[in-house]
């Protein structure tokens, strides 16, 4: 072979040879660009779950306020029904003893045959 062609098919070995060094470094490229999305998709995709669990434990909150307002209101209507009965109660309770008062203040009222309080034989 001549020195001409043997300078031409070195040429064209380094030239094949860089070519695939570029190629080596795109596949790299991309099977790095590959692995990052990969991740990211990961990240994106635990994310999602992550904000629906979120979104469903708030609904579970938000129904266990409901829920306890309910029980809360419940028992404050309970109460105020107690509080108007004791209430009602009490004021019965006045009123009787308003009577026994009056009928007590009838009984030590002077009688005419007490001599100390004026009454009696003159």
């Amino acid at each position: 072979m001549t020195e001409a062609k043997t300078k031409e098919l070195t040429d064209e070995n380094t030239k094949i040879s860089l070519e695939e060094e570029a190629l080596h470094f795109k596949v790299e490229s991309l099977v790095s660009i590959k692995a990052y999305l990969e991740a990211k998709l990961k990240f994106t995709e635990e994310g999602r779950r992550h904000v629906e669990h979120m979104a469903f434990e708030a609904q579970l909150l938000k129904m266990m306020a409901k829920n306890a307002r309910r029980r809360v209101e419940e028992k404050l209507n309970v109460y105020e029904q107690m509080a108007f009965t004791k209430h009602k109660q009490l004021a019965e309770v006045m009123a009787e003893l308003a009577k026994f008062k009056e009928q007590l203040a009838s009984l030590e009222a002077p009688t005419c045959a007490d001599p100390k309080e004026g009454g009696g034989v003159v």
